[in-house]
């Protein structure tokens, strides 16, 4: 049991160092993409083309919801295969869907309502300014 916690734990440390990392890494990114096309520090000058590459609402998103549901999968199979070489077998949790259906829909419908605006918020704001206003809230 205690080293089941420590690999939840472990897991969850990664799952938030990755996300820290996240709006770093969009901000690289798009700092690096607006050097290449030669319009750094004056964004309306940017190809129609970049600009829809880091679109909050456009290609971007959709590029990351569909990486998101491809790795949950992946990781998930990760997970019950590495419980099955572990202890021998593999438990899948029941879903529980008359019990979490109605609340679990309305938190993932609330955080990925949030994603959305708080990544606009740092795209318009800025990661300096916006993550704190964002953490906090």
């Amino acid at each position: 049991q205690t080293e089941r916690s420590a690999f939840g734990i472990g897991l969850a440390v990664i799952a938030g160092a990755f996300s820290a990392a996240q709006f770093g890494v969009i901000t690289v990114g798009k700092r690096s993409a607006m050097r290449a096309d030669n319009c750094l520090g004056a964004p309306e000058n940017c190809s129609e083309v970049l600009k829809e590459q880091f679109n909050s609402f456009g290609s971007w998103l959709a590029s990351f919801g569909i990486g998101s549901v491809l790795l949950t999968g992946v990781y998930s199979a990760g997970l019950l295969c590495a419980e099955m070489a572990m202890t021998g077998h593999a438990e899948v949790p029941a879903f529980h869907v008359q019990v979490t259906g109605g609340p679990g829909s309305v938190a993932g419908v609330s955080w990925v309502l949030g994603f959305c605006f708080q990544t606009a918020a740092v795209a318009r704001g800025g990661n300096a300014i916006m993550m704190p206003v964002n953490c906090c809230a």
